[in-house]
């Protein structure tokens, strides 16, 4: 048996908030998941205006720590007719828990921004970056490109100025060849303190 709260027709296992057919068909839904409807409509007229759906909270400990919150807020991005376009933004708390970042945006067309609520291409990070292990680029346009064109190439970070400071005259990035040329084709960037 489904169970409903605020809502006379549930269907899903469990559905809080009412649904209309002509807003989402519950045909779209799995019937023993758990449905949670935010009750501010989306509109043609608003865009990028997120609306809690979902809070998840772990307790703190009194005179010793806040608790831990993760907010799932949902909008649409774009008007393009009657289409979802839809958005979700994760924030999580990080002072007290009314004080919440935005860490992660995802919207329906791919495009995931970490510390960057309206990402423009599939992977946009605002910050650093750190990455441990290879970052496969397939395929590379690079310049100077005469028309080889390898089936993949590899940037690899091979240099880096350490912690101390002390000067490394070596390329930081050099980009090779996955057909089996070692060589560099070519290096970006000179470290020099």
């Amino acid at each position: 048996k489904n169970i409903g709260i605020e809502t006379t027709t549930p269907v899903t296992r469990l559905q809080v908030g009412n649904l209309t057919a002509s807003q989402i068909p519950s045909s779209v839904f799995d019937p023993s998941a758990a449905l949670i409807v935010n009750q501010t409509p989306t509109s043609t007229l608003v865009l990028n205006d997120p609306q809690p759906t979902l809070y998840l909270a772990r307790a703190g400990t009194h005179n010793q720590a806040y608790g831990a919150l993760a907010e799932f807020a949902m909008s649409r991005y774009s008007n393009a007719g009657v289409n979802a376009n839809s958005r979700l933004d994760i924030k999580l708390s990080s002072d007290e828990p009314e004080d919440q970042t935005n860490v992660m945006t995802l919207l329906s067309n791919g495009n995931v921004g970490i510390n960057n609520e309206y990402p423009s291409e599939k992977l946009h990070v605002t910050g650093n970056t750190k990455i441990t292990g290879n970052l496969l680029v397939n395929p590379l346009t690079m310049p100077g490109d005469t028309g080889y064109v390898a089936d993949r190439r590899f940037i690899k970070f091979t240099h880096f100025q350490s912690e101390n400071g002390s000067t490394n005259t070596e390329p930081i990035v050099n980009i090779t060849s996955g057909s089996g040329y070692n060589g560099p084709l070519f290096s970006i960037g000179q470290n020099t303190g």
